[in-house]
Parts: structure tokens; C-alpha cells; sequence
């Protein structure tokens, strides 16, 4: 995958069919976008650009803090690598770029510099300053200078329009099961695993301390997860919380007791996928009275998994052609 940071990028591809939006995500309404987009770059026989903009426009104009993202760029990199588009722009967003008007950002920016022979959007999304910018404006546009614009309605779940701020909502109050149906495949932290204080090991429950870069992270409890360390996939449980029974109030962890594993994690990336809440993180008035948890609670974890068989596939999927993607 070649990643863009520039307009003067001397690989940029001009002439392609470009995917406009900001794509926090990457869930099923913007699966929707790009697979339209693939379409029809495959009509044209062209390549496809995936215009997108580093950082969040929202974080920039209201602030950091204003808005949690439901991926890392890492993540949303790879997902569009796994969904066959080989070529990303990110574009940095400043205050002086969202002063532009969107008259100047199709003119200067899609047809001068990029050369658009197609762009593809969602009909929600709104561009340029005071975001008076649109899906409309842009056919006009497309319609002034002999280019396809393709605008796609929202993606609706049950009556209702799919959005970050759905699934946002989803994750804070551990509803994964809604929250995949919405990004159609499992939400998923991941980082670096580091040397952790090994309790678990003293417990008989070795973990693995995963330094998560993500600014979303479920509430605190115990989960069913599937653990990916590049090159397999584990069952798992996982522990997001506070460690209250040893007294450690202070800094949040998220510990995956891989089941059946026995090796070294430490150094490698590991990525967790939460399937399932078990349940609320405990505080136990013992060490023993943990461990019979702990026990309890991996038992349950072998029965869930040998009646919810998951792989890769699930946690991965590809880029469904539209007709496919189930409302």
C-alpha cells in the first residue's frame, strides 16, 4: 500500500476515482462508500484513491479532546489494505486548509491537482468551510466538467442511520454484539504487549499487558476475546480494569490470558478482538477467592468458544460487493 501525505507525493495517482470522506471506523456505511468506489473504478478501469484526512477534522476545529476515534491510523490503514485499495491519501487537515470553500476545495484540490475522473461520498458528508460543502455540490460540479460523482445514502441498522457515534455508544456500554453488527466485524484494541507486574503468572493465569493505542477501550470487566499476534489467532479472555483486589486504583490495564498458549508475547503487537462481556470487573475480599474465579471464569471461556467457533475470517472480512451488505 503506498500512503500519501502530500499532494505533491510523487507516486499520488491523478486520474483515479476517488473515495472522499473521513471514514472513522471503517464501519458498514462506509463499506458501502468504497465498495461503490471499487465499482467504479472497475468500470472505468482505473485505479481508486482513498481521500481521506489526518487528524480528524473535529479534533483540529474543536479540539483534541472533542472526539475519540474508534481506530488508530494503523488500523484503518490496514483494513483498507485488507480491502484491496492500494493507494491512501492523508490529508493533513489544518485551520487554514477549513477555510477553503468547497467551490475552491473541487476545483484547486479534486480536479487541478488530483485530476478526478470520479468521486464517490456519502450524502451525509459535508466538506469545506462552515461545511457547506456536499454530495449535491459536487455533481454539480461533476456535471460542469464531465466527471461521475456518485453519492451514497446512508447505511441504515434497524430503521436507523449507522454512524461512529452509534457505535461509540455501543462500546460504552459493552454492547459488542451490536457494535459488530455495526462495523461488520468485532471492535478491537491493540499495541504493544509489555512486561506487566505477573500476577497473573503467580496465579496460574499468565497474561499478556497490551499497551493499546486506541482512545476507545470498553468498561472495565472481563471479555471474550480473539487475540491475533500477526501470525495467529488465539481464544482468549481479557481483563480490562483497575486490579481493585490488589489495591492498584489508579492506572487502567487490559490483560489477555491467551487459553492454550504457552509463549513469549513480550515485545510483539497483539491485536484483541472483544467478541463478548462475561462480566463487571470484582473486587474480592481474597487472593484464593480470585483465583476460584479465575478458574471459573477460563472454564466458561472453553465451553463459549467450542460453541462459538471464530477465526480470522470474522475479525478480517473482506470488502462485500453493496448488494451484500445486509441492512
Amino acid at each position: 500500500m503506498r500512503i500519501h501525505r502530500t499532494l505533491d507525493s510523487p507516486e499520488l495517482p491523478c486520474g483515479s476515482v476517488i473515495a472522499l470522506g473521513n471514514f472513522d471506523g471503517l464501519h458498514c456505511g462506509h463499506a458501502m462508500i468504497l465498495a461503490r468506489a471499487r465499482d467504479l473504478t472497475a468500470q472505468k478501469n482505473l485505479t481508486t484513491l482513498v481521500f481521506t484526512f489526518d487528524p480528524h477534522p473535529t479534533k483540529v476545529l474543536k479540539g483534541d479532546g472533542s472526539l475519540r476515534l474508534l481506530q488508530s491510523r494503523e488500523q484503518k490503514l490496514r483494513i483498507l489494505k485488507d480491502w484491496g485499495f492500494s493507494d491512501v491519501l492523508l490529508f493533513p487537515f489544518t485551520h487554514q486548509f477549513s477555510m477553503l470553500s468547497p467551490r475552491q476545495f473541487m476545483e484547486e484540490i479534486l480536479l487541478k491537482r488530483l485530476k478526478a475522473a470520479g468521486v464517490v461520498v456519502g450524502t451525509l458528508f459535508n466538506f469545506g468551510h462552515d461545511r457547506k460543502g456536499n454530495a449535491d455540490t459536487l455533481k454539480e460540479l461533476g456535471d460542469m466538467h464531465g466527471f461521475s460523482v456518485i453519492g451514497v445514502p446512508p447505511f441504515r441498522h434497524r430503521g436507523h442511520v449507522v454512524s461512529s457515534t452509534w457505535i461509540r455508544t455501543c462500546l460504552s456500554r459493552s454492547d459488542l454484539a451490536e457494535a459488530e453488527e455495526l462495523l461488520g466485524r468485532p471492535y478491537a484494541v491493540e499495541g504493544e504487549v509489555v512486561l506487566g507486574d505477573r500476577r497473573g503468572t503467580g496465579l496460574g493465569f499468565p497474561t499478556a499487558n497490551i499497551a493499546a493505542e486506541q482512545e476507545i477501550i470498553p468498561p472495565p470487566g472481563v471479555y471474550l476475546t480473539l487475540c491475533f499476534d500477526g501470525s495467529a489467532i488465539w481464544s482468549a479472555m481479557t481483563n480490562i480494569g483497575f486490579r481493585p483486589t490488589f489495591g492498584e486504583g489508579n492506572m487502567l490495564t487490559i490483560e489477555s490470558h491467551l487459553l492454550g498458549f504457552n509463549g513469549d508475547l513480550y515485545g510483539k503487537r497483539l491485536e484483541v478482538f472483544f467478541l463478548a462481556k462475561k462480566r463487571d470487573e470484582i473486587n474480592f475480599e481474597s487472593v484464593a477467592s480470585l483465583r476460584l474465579q479465575l478458574e471459573q471464569d477460563r472454564a466458561d471461556a472453553f465451553a463459549w468458544f467450542a460453541s462459538h467457533p471464530s477465526g480470522l475470517a470474522r475479525c478480517r472480512p473482506a470488502l462485500p460487493p453493496p448488494s451484500t451488505i445486509a441492512e
